[in-house]
């Protein structure tokens, strides 16, 4: 009896636990049981989100939880200018609110998440952001061209150049650089000569433009061109890509070179290429009457290459004569110091009285596939100073067809070593003349290798005559010549040989005036 009472009674205590289990709801997913409201009442299921807003609160859009009052506090919504003063410290141990260290007040983030080193500034007037590698890295800043429309300068035809011209020079770096004259509809007009003396000091000046029918400079006055003297053998300059342009009748000089008269040279090349100088009627009228009195002059500067170059006297008819002078080189016969070491390439000088005037004082002249045009002038090349040392002048595979009134190429003073090959000389009419080497003391000339014709009548015509010592002429094609070959009485030990005749020239007519030559054997 006893255990059937027990049983009863441990059945009776588990009935509250069932009746709990039996009456106990079935919550949805992602829900707790409990009570939102302020009071008591009966539990219900609170949603995840729900439970959050009542924790935390409604956080507003655009911003998110923090603390920023400056002690320990509940949190509160954050906007992003409280979010930044909060992050972006950049000290030493925070570097952000960035996916990367490195940040600073020096570099910037990049969009991969990285940073860079920040544009740099601090660059001079005239300079450009340049990375010179072959790898990707940072540029620095580099001296380019200065614009000369940047200082007032314009190619209309009409605004005067000159104070645009002297800024932009003055505005150059301390060792020189370029100052640029863009592709314009009309010309950069100046109202006076450019007359600039380099600092002594290691300088150089380049005056450049977009081609020579794009960047014309005009002087309408007779105060024209552009001269610049050295004050050491470190200065050079460089004349690219431009006309000079005048419009007066035989005045000034476009390109005027004063150099320190180092006999050894500039320790820098200068250059002249790709340049014009010409009336400012060239192409527009005829006849022309336009030029300068000198196309280009060097005095006493050494080391200057000279290329695709071309230089205009005046054009009126075939028979007219020319004006001016297409190059003129010397040095100083006041300290005896030399021109030298100049390089002429591809170039031409047309329709001047002389196309190469050599005074005093020069040496080391070359002159490769040159051509000497176009009007009837006194000599394609006259060398007629009357002191110096004057050596090493050199023509190959050049034209010459200066007209009447002297000698194609005419030496009137001692020059050794004259080399003349695989030219042409041309002219027309009564005593005109080749090749007139009469300075005595000429030493080692050769000529070889040359074709001479003397159109029309060759009445008191030569193609050479020499007063030269240890000379060569070899190898030549005369036609049109009276007299072929003369040798004067001051000339000596000269070779003549293999040359061909024709047309009206004759070895027979050569005249040997001299001592110790040999007329050698003719090629007819």
């Amino acid at each position: 009896m006893k255990r059937l009472f027990a049983s009863a009674l441990a059945f009776l205590a588990l009935l509250p636990a069932l009746a709990a289990a039996q009456t106990g709801p079935t919550l949805p997913a992602n829900t707790v049981w409990g009570r939102t409201g302020t009071s008591p009442g009966p539990a219900q299921a609170i949603p995840f989100a729900t439970l959050s807003a009542q924790m935390w609160g409604t956080v507003p859009n655009n911003t998110v939880l923090g603390n920023v009052s400056g002690s320990t506090a509940l949190m509160a919504s954050l906007n992003a200018t409280q979010l930044t003063t909060l992050c972006n410290t950049f000290t030493t141990s925070l570097k952000g609110c960035v996916p990367a260290s490195g940040g600073g007040t020096t570099t910037f983030l990049r969009a991969d998440g990285t940073f860079a080193t920040a544009v740099p500034t601090g660059g001079t007037q005239g300079q450009t952001l340049v990375k010179n590698s072959v790898t990707n890295g940072d540029a620095s800043w580099r001296s380019q061209c200065l614009n000369i429309t940047a200082f007032g300068g314009a190619g209309d035809g009409a605004t005067a150049n000159d104070t645009a011209f002297s800024n932009a020079y003055s505005a150059l770096p301390a060792t020189g650089g370029c100052i640029y004259f863009p592709a314009a509809a009309s010309t950069y007009n100046f109202t006076s000569a450019v007359s600039k003396t380099m600092p002594n000091a290691r300088f150089s000046l380049t005056i450049e433009g977009d081609g020579a029918v794009n960047s014309i400079l005009h002087w309408p006055n007779a105060s024209g061109g552009i001269t610049l003297t050295a004050s050491n053998t470190q200065n050079t300059f460089h004349i690219r890509n431009m006309t000079f342009s005048t419009a007066q009748v035989g005045s000034g000089t476009a390109l005027h070179f004063v150099g320190v008269g180092a006999n050894n040279g500039q320790y820098y090349q200068s250059d002249i290429s790709n340049i014009q100088i010409h009336g400012d009627d060239i192409g527009t009228s005829t006849p022309t009457l336009h030029y300068w009195s000198t196309a280009i002059y060097i005095h006493n500067w050494a080391a200057i290459d000279i290329s695709n170059t071309n230089t205009y006297g005046p054009h009126q008819a075939p028979a007219s004569a020319g004006g001016g002078t297409g190059i003129n080189i010397e040095g100083d016969s006041g300290t005896g110091s030399y021109a030298t070491i100049i390089n002429i390439a591809r170039s031409s000088f047309n329709h001047h009285v002389m196309g190469m005037l050599l005074g005093s004082y020069w040496q080391g002249i070359t002159c490769e596939a040159c051509n000497f045009n176009g009007a009837v002038g006194n000599n394609c090349v006259l060398a007629n100073g009357a002191s110096g040392t004057n050596v090493l002048l050199n023509f190959t595979n050049s034209q010459f067809n200066c007209g009447a009134g002297g000698a194609q190429i005419n030496l009137n003073q001692p020059v050794l070593d004259f080399t003349l090959m695989s030219s042409t000389i041309t002219t027309a009419g009564n005593g005109n003349s080749g090749v007139l080497i009469s300075g005595a003391g000429s030493l080692d000339p050769i000529i070889i290798g040359n074709n001479f014709n003397l159109f029309g009548s060759p009445t008191g015509t030569f193609c050479i005559a020499s007063a030269g010592t240890n000379g060569i002429i070899l190898g030549n094609s005369f036609s049109q010549c009276a007299t072929p070959v003369n040798l004067t009485a001051a000339s000596s030990n000269t070779g003549v040989s293999q040359n061909r005749y024709r047309s009206g020239a004759s070895s027979a007519s050569n005249v040997n005036g001299g001592t110790g030559n040999n007329m050698g054997t003719a090629t007819q």
